[in-house]
C-alpha cells in the first residue's frame, strides 16, 4: 500500500497548523487539494475547517479521506462522492456513521521541552471568544487562577511552557466535542487538560480531567493545590505518554488505513 500523502487547503488556516505541523513531523508527503492526481493509486488525506469540498470527486480513481476535526450538523456526508469519512471525535463519528480515528501527536510539536521548568499561568486556554467561554472565563476569575494570555509562535511556546495546565471548554454547547489539535497540543508540552465534559472522550477518557462547565473555576483551583501538585504532573504525563508515544499520529495513520 502507498503512503498517504496528505492534502492541504491553499488557503493557510492559521488554527490548522498544528495539524500540518505533526503532519511534517511525522514524515509524511503534503500537496495542496488541487494537486491530487485524482486518476493515480494514490491515497489522499485532507483536513479543512470549511466544507467546500462537499461537492466530492466523482470520477477520482484514488482514495480520498476527509479527517474531520470540525462539527458541522448541516452536511450529509454519506452523499459525498468518492470521499471516506474519518472523525478525531467519537461521539461525532457515531453521530455521522464515519470512522472514529483519534488524533494523535508528536513530541517535537514542542521545540524546546526543556523551557518548561518554571510556571507563570495556573491556567491556559487559547481559544476564540464564545459566550459558553466568556462565562468560564468569568468562573476562572472568580476564584483567582492566573491565566495566560493567547498568542502565536514563540509567544505560544511561552505560554504552554509557563502554564500548569489547560482548559478546554466547547465553543457551541450543543457539541459536547473535543478540539483534537488542542489535545495533540498539550501532550507535546505535558499539559494536563481539563475539559467541559465531553459526549465521549474516547482515547483519551483516562488522560482527560472532565467536569460541568459551572465547576470548571472550581475544579482547575482544585487541581492547583500543592497536594496535588503530583497528580495534576501525572495526568499531563499520561497524555504525553499516550499521544506522544505509544498511540502517535503516524500510528493512528497506519493502523486506520
Amino acid at each position: 500500500m502507498n503512503e498517504p500523502i496528505f492534502a492541504h487547503p491553499r488557503w493557510d488556516y492559521q488554527s490548522y497548523s498544528d495539524f500540518k505541523r505533526i503532519v511534517e513531523l511525522s514524515g509524511y508527503q503534503s500537496c495542496y487539494m488541487d494537486e491530487m492526481d485524482l486518476q493515480s493509486d494514490n491515497t489522499y488525506i485532507f483536513s479543512t475547517p470549511d466544507t467546500y469540498w462537499g461537492h466530492g470527486w466523482p470520477d477520482a480513481k484514488c482514495r480520498i479521506i476527509a479527517y474531520l476535526f470540525e462539527w458541522y450538523t448541516d452536511v450529509d456526508y454519506s452523499a459525498i462522492p468518492n470521499v471516506e469519512i474519518w472523525c478525531a471525535d467519537k461521539y461525532w463519528a457515531n453521530r455521522i456513521g464515519a470512522r472514529y480515528v483519534p488524533m494523535g501527536s508528536h513530541a517535537d510539536l514542542n521545540p524546546r521541552p526543556q523551557d518548561s521548568a518554571d510556571k507563570v499561568y495556573d491556567v491556559c486556554t487559547l481559544w476564540a471568544g464564545s459566550y459558553n467561554r466568556y462565562h468560564a472565563d468569568d468562573l476562572m476569575n472568580r476564584v483567582d487562577l492566573s491565566r495566560a494570555p493567547n498568542g502565536w509562535g514563540e509567544e505560544r511556546h511561552r505560554i504552554l511552557s509557563q502554564s500548569r495546565m489547560m482548559v478546554a471548554v466547547h465553543q457551541n454547547p450543543e457539541a459536547k466535542t473535543l478540539a483534537p489539535q488542542r489535545w495533540a497540543l498539550a501532550a507535546a508540552y505535558k499539559l494536563p487538560v481539563i475539559s467541559e465534559t465531553l459526549a465521549d472522550a474516547g482515547l483519551l477518557a483516562d488522560v482527560t480531567i472532565q467536569c460541568d462547565l459551572e465547576d470548571v473555576g472550581e475544579i482547575a483551583a482544585s487541581w492547583k493545590r500543592i497536594e496535588n501538585a503530583g497528580k495534576l504532573r501525572a495526568k499531563g504525563e499520561a497524555l504525553h505518554q499516550l499521544l506522544c508515544h505509544e498511540y502517535t499520529f503516524r500510528k493512528g495513520i497506519e493502523s486506520a488505513l
